[in-house]
Parts: C-alpha cells; sequence; structure tokens
C-alpha cells in the first residue's frame, strides 16, 4: 500500500476527530440555544392556540350580533301581525342558537387546549408566551442552525466511530 494514501487518512481521522472536539466545546452553547428554540416554538403553539380562541370568538360576536337582528326583526314582525315573516324569524333565531351552542362548544374547547398548553409549557399567560417568541427571521435563524449543529455532529460522531472500529479490528 502507498504510505502516502495511510498518511493522507491519519490526516482526514485527525480532522474528523478534531472537529468533533470543537463541535462538543460548543455543545453547551448549542444546547441553550436548542432551549431557546423549544421555548419559541412552544410559545408559537400557545399563540397558535390564542388565534384559535380569538377567531372562535369573532364568530360567536358575529351570530350574537345576527341573533339581536333578526330578534329585532321578529319583534317588528309581531308589531305587524306578519306571521310569516315573524316564523322566518323565529326559525332563523333557532338555527343560529344552534349555531351559536356549537360554535360557543367550539371556543369552550379551544380555551382548554390554550390552558393546557399554557400549562404545558410553563408559561403563567399568553404575555409570558409572547416574551418567549421570536420574531420570524431569528426564529428561522436560529432553528437553522441547531438542526445543521445536529447533522453535523450526529455525521462526525459517527464517522469517527467507523474509524474506531476500524482500528480496533486491526489492532
Amino acid at each position: 500500500m502507498d504510505r502516502s494514501v495511510f498518511e493522507s487518512c491519519e490526516e482526514d481521522a485527525d480532522e474528523l476527530f478534531n472537529h468533533l472536539e470543537e463541535l462538543l466545546r460548543g455543545k453547551d452553547a448549542m444546547e441553550k440555544k436548542g432551549r431557546r428554540l423549544a421555548q419559541a416554538r412552544a410559545a408559537r403553539e400557545v399563540l397558535e392556540r390564542q388565534r384559535s380562541v380569538l377567531g372562535q370568538q369573532r364568530e360567536l360576536e358575529a351570530i350574537d350580533a345576527d341573533l339581536a337582528a333578526i330578534a329585532i326583526e321578529r319583534s317588528e314582525a309581531l308589531a305587524r301581525e306578519d306571521e310569516e315573516q315573524e316564523k322566518s324569524c323565529r326559525l332563523r333565531l333557532l338555527q343560529l342558537e344552534n349555531a351559536r351552542a356549537i360554535r360557543a362548544g367550539a371556543k369552550n374547547d379551544a380555551q382548554r387546549k390554550l390552558d393546557a398548553a399554557l400549562a404545558q409549557y410553563g408559561f403563567e399567560n399568553i404575555e409570558k408566551a409572547c416574551d418567549g417568541d421570536l420574531p420570524e427571521d431569528e426564529f428561522v435563524a436560529l432553528e437553522a442552525e441547531v438542526e445543521e449543529y445536529k447533522r453535523d455532529f450526529a455525521m462526525t460522531l459517527e464517522k469517527c466511530q467507523r474509524i474506531e472500529e476500524g482500528q480496533e479490528t486491526v489492532i
């Protein structure tokens, strides 16, 4: 075997092990970044659940506005003794009350999920969750950095382990 090939392999192995040591020296800092990323992800989940609650609330408010308008329309129909219009309003009121009950159930479910997410992730309230989030560009950059470190670490570790196993079988 050509000696230069062997020396080149040793240099490559040394570079890999040096790179692994470098990655290990940065592990604490990267773990801190990973925790920050996890906090931001948790905050985003909580905030998404909050948006769901607010969306359900807006739907309820719209239904309530429709209920109020139809109730007025029904009162006017009664005052005019317009039985057909009053019956139509009564039917629409029943339909809207049913829709309101369904929407109220959906809002309550969304609120339970929000409360559970707050508790699961340890946020005292929505404001604390907002504080835990990151601007989109920072989130994306941090996520990419953490993922790249994980890939680099796993690949380097695997290569170093294969080298170690190869040396053990030679000895």
